[in-house]
Parts: structure tokens; C-alpha cells; sequence
């Protein structure tokens, strides 16, 4: 079986018809994570969804992210589409880490 094929354009169609509460599920995930952090760690950064409503959450904050390389360059877009300012802070190996603050 081969890897899912991925199209950003498509993404939030795709899930808000297979999870109409897809929006509901991303802001439930946000919930935990309080408010008021300066700094927050994503482990396996995606489309910026997760990362828009944990960022509402915490005005100001930066959020790094782990990431594999091999689509560092996608995932650099899809960040900043979905309105935040990201970079390439670190890369080592098999592993990057990308940084996002929303409204930079």
C-alpha cells in the first residue's frame, strides 16, 4: 500500500466531509493547552491548522515544530498560507524543526 497522496487544496474539504465537527475537534485540541505561553512545542507539524487554534490561545507565542525534512519546503507553505510567519529553525539528519508565530 502506498502512501496517502496529499493535496493541501483539498485538505480541509476532505476532512470537514469525512468529520463534519473536524473545526469542533481542532479547537477541543487547543483546549488543553491553557493560555498565556510564550513558547510551544507541535510534534509532527501538518497543514497549521492545530497550530491556528493553539496560537489563539496564546497571543505572541511562538510555536516550533518537528518535522521530517524530506518536505520542509511544503510544509514552510502550508504554514504560511494558513496565515503564519514560519521558518526553518534547525535541521539535522532526518529531523527539522520549523518555527511559527501567528500575526509576525
Amino acid at each position: 500500500m502506498g502512501q496517502f497522496p496529499f493535496d493541501p487544496d483539498a485538505y480541509l474539504a476532505l476532512m470537514t466531509s469525512e468529520l463534519p465537527d473536524y473545526f469542533r475537534l481542532q479547537d477541543e485540541a487547543a483546549a488543553p493547552t491553557g493560555s498565556g505561553c510564550s513558547t510551544l512545542l507541535e510534534l509532527g507539524t501538518g497543514t497549521g491548522e492545530t497550530p491556528l487554534r493553539v496560537l489563539d490561545r496564546h497571543p505572541g507565542a511562538a510555536q516550533p515544530g518537528l518535522r521530517l525534512p524530506r518536505r520542509v519546503d511544503d510544509q514552510l507553505d502550508w504554514l504560511s498560507e494558513a496565515g503564519l510567519t514560519a521558518s526553518l529553525a534547525s535541521s539535522r539528519g532526518d529531523l527539522a524543526v520549523v518555527a511559527a508565530v501567528r500575526g509576525v
